[in-house]
């Protein structure tokens, strides 16, 4: 449905704006890329969600 609507969009600026299919293709692509960014950051980095965890420690009082 994303690119759906992204094509639809695409030539509706091309028709109605004159932009280029150049910019539109770029446009498109950065749409694309921050859509898909949170997924490919914790992909590459491998990060992981941290675990909610109740530490008690003490202080120099203690």
């Amino acid at each position: 449905m994303l690119f759906g609507g992204l094509r639809a969009g695409g030539q509706q600026m091309q028709v109605s704006a004159d932009v280029g299919i150049d910019l539109i293709a770029v446009i498109q692509a950065l749409i694309i890329i921050f859509v898909a960014a949170p997924a490919l950051i914790t992909a590459l980095y491998r990060l992981k969600t941290p675990a909610v965890s109740t530490q008690i420690s003490k202080g120099w009082a203690s």
